[in-house]
């Protein structure tokens, strides 16, 4: 996106948003984390992983100024240096993980399914991306990175008579809604087609909603879909094994066994 070399970086910003987003899932969903001494330990490695990220923005920025059209776009839209600082930390910590994690899902899947491999290899050769398109929707409905969203009620509001007091702490979960039998037909299976011709669903929110939605929705689904392109134009994948989920903050894919061919 901003053409940066980061090999140098990899390794220290994955294990820093790996290591961020576990402190945020223990702090939400453990509550022993909130008790002094490990509260006071957790945000002590919080704010030392994020540090780290950000110093190594500020050397980018400084090494790469005028990099790529994305760049000078958000310099337009943050007129401060930090807020251009924190934004680009954002995209490096959070969106290389949800994004790569959707896609190692999909590629499971696509390994698993020899004919649907298939089927979507022969209709991007033919220029229809349809196909591949309806395979990231399913993807991103069982697999959403986010399969957790935060809010707090500003103020007291009523909710068919149930009152939420203002300063609420709010968790929405796109993972129940995308796999609950009351919106969609034979829920837990993996099928693409379900998305074809398929109008638009409040029940169906992997970037969220409202004005809280994900902003690099779009940049994520066009990464996904170059990346599967690239692999399936190039290789052919096989597995037995249904690949894992760790559970944090964000869902991600483990590792799974795959046999991997070279077309000819």
């Amino acid at each position: 996106m901003f053409k940066w070399d980061l090999s140098e970086y990899r390794n220290t910003i994955i294990n820093s948003s790996e290591e961020v987003q576990d402190i945020i899932f223990n702090q939400i969903f453990r509550p022993w984390y909130r008790i002094s001494p490990l509260k006071n330990h957790s945000l002590y490695k919080l704010h030392l992983h994020r540090n780290q990220v950000i110093s190594i923005v500020e050397e980018m920025l400084k090494k790469y100024p005028n990099s790529t059209p994305a760049l000078h776009l958000l310099m337009d839209a943050y007129a401060l240096h930090k807020s251009l600082v924190e934004a680009v930390t954002t995209f490096l910590t959070v969106g290389y993980e949800t994004t790569a994690s959707v896609t190692s899902f999909l590629l499971n899947q696509l390994a698993l399914n020899s004919k649907l491999q298939e089927d979507i290899r022969n209709t991007l050769m033919s220029d229809d991306e349809e196909l591949l398109e309806m395979a990231i929707l399913e993807s991103l409905r069982l697999h959403p990175s986010g399969w957790i969203i935060l809010r707090v009620a500003k103020e007291d509001t009523e909710i068919k008579k149930m009152l939420i007091p203002s300063g609420t702490f709010i968790v929405i979960s796109p993972y129940i809604f995308h796999t609950s039998a009351k919106y969609w037909n034979n829920p837990l299976d993996f099928n693409p087609e379900r998305f074809r011709n398929m109008h638009r669903t409040p029940a169906f929110i992997p970037f969220g909603n409202g004005i809280g939605k994900c902003v690099g929705r779009y940049l994520a689904l066009q990464e996904i879909k170059e990346t599967i392109m690239a692999i399936l134009s190039h290789f052919e994948l096989q597995t037995n094994t249904k690949a894992k989920v760790h559970q944090s903050i964000l869902l991600r894919t483990c590792l799974f066994p795959c046999k991997i061919s070279k077309l000819q």
